[in-house]
């Protein structure tokens, strides 16, 4: 082999190699076969297998841009992108603004167009006859129409002037009707309350009470504030005395036993054991705020609310 060839097979890739080997046998094959110098016996020359993926130079890696990593970079790129969309907000809030003045003018100017546009011609037919229009003639038939309508116009707004002021005290008298009369009924409303409840406006003003009503109603799950509302709004006297009575017998101590003589003991009864849970004694008011206040939003569990209702009952009316 030259040595020129021997340079030349070393620089040129394998895979290159293969194809230029395939080529010429088929070249020299197709030499034979017109020189018929062809022998069956040679098998014709395999197909070239395509270069192993192992054996293809990988793609350069395009190197990494240093900036992905520079928290300046980003920051940089933050406050220029912040900039755009507040200056877009501002561009956008200033179209606003003018196309809003431009309603304004237009409106104004429709407004402008709107009194200044001439009456519509009146039709003559529905005033005068023919014989009475060709006698007086179109244009003065026109002014006395115009003039007829004005008069009319007047008089109607004079009338509607007058049917106003007439109303005006009739309305006001009504409504001062209504007021009075919804004045009484609540007074009425109040006054048989008191009857139930001598007490329930002092009792109203209670910070325990205005927790109770916080809480739901064991029966309906309602808060007990909308039930009182709803009878409230009714004026059912019977159901809002209720929840006050209701309220009360929970901050009521228990009666003391009566002697056979129908007076309170002399003795006194020894007190009927209470729950471990109860040995803490009479709630002090801070106690007590913390309860109601607690129980306003619903984290006082059924056994707490027992053990302190137990405790509530050793304050007696205080």
């Amino acid at each position: 082999m030259p040595a020129s060839q021997a340079r030349t097979e070393t620089r040129l890739p394998r895979a290159v190699m293969r194809i230029a080997a395939d080529v010429q046998s088929r070249i020299d094959a197709r030499n034979a076969a017109r020189t018929g110098d062809v022998d069956p016996e040679i098998p014709p020359a395999p197909t070239p297998v395509a270069a192993s993926p192992a054996e293809t130079p990988p793609a350069p890696t395009p190197p990494a841009d240093p900036r992905e990593s520079d928290p300046g970079y980003w920051k940089q790129r933050f406050n220029v992108t912040e900039g755009m969309l507040r200056r877009e907000r501002t561009d956008h809030q200033a179209a606003i603004r003018t196309l809003n003045q431009q309603v304004a003018e237009l409106q104004e100017s429709n407004r402008t167009l709107q009194a200044s546009k001439p009456a519509a011609p009146i039709e003559l037919s529905a005033f005068f006859t023919p014989d009475q229009i060709e006698k007086y003639g179109e244009e003065q038939c026109q002014v006395m129409a115009n003039a007829a309508q004005a008069a009319a116009a007047k008089q109607v707004k004079e009338l509607q002037a007058d049917f106003d002021a007439r109303l005006k005290p009739i309305a006001e008298a009504r409504k001062q009707d209504q007021a009075e009369a919804a004045a009484a009924a609540t007074r009425e409303f109040e006054d048989k309350l008191t009857e139930l409840v001598p007490t329930w406006r002092d009792v109203d003003t209670d910070q325990h009470w205005l927790a109770w009503l916080a809480q739901l109603d064991d029966a309906t799950e309602v808060p007990r504030q909308e039930i009182l509302n709803r009878h409230v709004a009714y004026k059912n006297v019977a159901a809002v005395g209720k929840m006050f009575q209701t309220f009360l017998k929970l901050r009521t101590p228990p009666a003391p036993p009566m002697t056979p003589h129908g007076g309170a003991a002399s003795t006194p009864t020894p007190p009927a054991p209470t729950p471990p849970a109860d040995a803490a004694g009479v709630p002090s008011d801070a106690e007590v705020r913390d309860f109601f206040k607690r129980a306003a939003i619903g984290k006082i569990k059924d056994d707490e609310r027992v053990k302190f209702e137990a405790r509530m009952k050793l304050r007696g009316g205080r």
